[in-house]
């Protein structure tokens, strides 16, 4: 039987192809998931124009400022970023242009520094904009904490509903029938919630767990 080399070599080169392929998918998901993590939250934009805004009114100006703030702890992403506007003010951009460019500020905060810069008020507006995501971050800390501590009676009065659906009714119910007595009508109901409950305790699992997420999410943004 003769062998077809070059058939041979065609196949590994096929192979090494689509594990490129795959390598690059992976790469790209990668990128996705750095983007996410780029995202600046209320906290970071409040120590940023709070800083800036001390910085400022002390006399020192932008560039400085910015340096500054530069040397104080962050993560690596959020120093790349800051690193940006910080080159990109020093190299004749306008402070408003340059947060612009890095896609991570809102209109509300590019015009606010815009106005801010062209009235010779930028002192005023970082201020602002320093009490602006406090009161967003109390707001948020109010309502996680209205929320938090309904959603944990849910979670006990759930969890609760659960013990007695799966184990305190079915044994009530196993007497009941070594004795030969009928099951009320009201406990054949409740038998019928329990095995519904048992047939989607995943169900129930997903959702409360996923309330629990949001609730985390919505107190760290």
């Amino acid at each position: 039987m003769e062998i077809d080399i070059r058939k041979i070599k065609e196949k590994k080169r096929q192979q090494k192809e689509k594990q490129k392929g795959l390598v690059i998918n992976f790469d790209f998901l990668n990128r996705e998931i750095n983007l996410r993590r780029k995202k600046i939250n209320d906290t970071k934009k409040e120590r940023f124009y709070n800083q800036l805004g001390v910085l400022f009114s002390s006399g020192i100006d932008l560039g400085s400022a910015l340096q500054i703030f530069l040397e104080d702890k962050h993560t690596q992403i959020h120093k790349k970023l800051f690193s940006q506007v910080f080159d990109d003010v020093i190299g004749g951009l306008s402070f408003s242009d340059a947060l612009k460019k890095t896609g991570q500020f809102t209109d509300y905060e590019y015009y606010s520094i815009k106005v801010g810069e062209e009235s010779g008020k930028l002192q005023d507006v970082l201020a602002e904009l320093a009490d602006y995501f406090a009161l967003r971050m109390q707001q948020r800390r109010q309502l996680t904490g209205a929320l938090s501590y309904p959603v944990m009676v849910m979670i006990v009065a759930i969890g609760a509903v659960l013990f007695m659906l799966n184990v305190v009714v079915p044994m009530f119910a196993g007497v009941f029938q070594r004795f030969g007595g009928e099951l009320p009508a009201i406990t054949r109901n409740v038998l019928a919630l329990s095995y519904w409950f048992s047939n989607h305790l995943f169900t129930i699992f997903i959702f409360v767990l996923a309330t629990i997420v949001a609730i985390v999410y919505m107190k760290r943004y």
